[in-house]
Parts: structure tokens; sequence; C-alpha cells
């Protein structure tokens, strides 16, 4: 059901087996983001290589900026120097991020991302185990981009 031509819910599928309801983009709000100042050539010069997801602008930008997304941040212990590798790390860590969209929250992304690791993992057969952590957390967070505060950051910005 549409609210006031603003945005409406859909059932998305997201990874290889987890279910979710995620906010859908109603097509005028797409136009938005061809609207922005910034475009492919920008998003390859600020990582340093050619990885946007779409030659398309809206949709590359919606990636970096709304959609649900998984960040990897590192991996610790392991070796990760010049040559081979030849010793088996006794502990090794990982650390990523997942952007959340409403009406995602980590209450109910948590322990989803949970099992499916723990499944992955249980594939593997090793006698090493696994733990899953989550550091922090918070919702998403959705606000009206004509608010008088963004308007007034926009005046601003175009001042300076």
């Amino acid at each position: 059901m549409r609210k006031k031509g603003t945005f409406f819910f859909f059932r998305a599928f997201t990874w290889t087996t987890v279910d979710h309801d995620l906010l859908l983009l109603v097509p005028c709000f797409r136009q938005l983001y061809k609207k922005i100042d910034y475009g492919l050539e920008d998003v390859e010069h600020s990582t340093g290589a050619k990885i946007t997801i779409s030659e398309d602008k809206a949709t590359t930008l919606m990636g970096r900026m709304r959609s649900p997304s998984l960040s990897l941040h590192g991996i610790e212990g392991a070796f990760y120097g010049a040559g081979g590798k030849t010793v088996i790390p006794a502990k090794v860590s990982g650390k990523f991020s997942i952007r959340l969209v409403p009406p995602q929250t980590p209450d109910n992304v948590d322990p989803l991302v949970i099992k499916y690791l723990s499944a992955e993992f249980a594939k593997l057969g090793s006698k090493n185990t696994i733990n899953v952590e989550n550091l922090h957390g918070g919702k998403p967070w959705v606000e009206n981009y004509k608010h008088w505060n963004y308007e007034a950051a926009h005046r601003a910005t175009e001042v300076t």
C-alpha cells in the first residue's frame, strides 16, 4: 500500500537465503539520484578503480548510499606480508558491516546473519569453531530530504 506517493514496501531476496521486507524507491525518487552532481568518474576516482556496480549513475549512487550492503573491513591474524604463506594462524578474525534499510533492524538481521554464517561454516566440516559477535549496531535512519535543515545546508554549500 502506498503512503502518499512516497514509499512502498515489497518482498526482496537478499544474500542467498535471507528474505526481508525492504524499502523500495518509487521511480520519482530515482530521478533525484540522476540529478546529483556526482558521476561514475567521481566514484572511480575516489576509489582508485573502476568498481561501479552499474553503468547507470542512479543505480551506482543508490548502491553506495541507500541500498542494503555488506562491507568487509579487514582480516586480523592472517599473514599478510609479501612472500609465501607457510604458517596457519591459530586464530583469525574478520570484520564486516551491513548497511540496513527500513524496516530492517539489528534485532531482526543479526540472528539471520549468525544463522547463515554458522550454516556455511558447518558445511566445511572443520574441527575449528566460529564465533559471530555484533560489536555495535544501529537502526536505519530515513528523513525527508526536503526538510528545512537540508534545504539550509544545501543553500549554505552553494554560498561557500
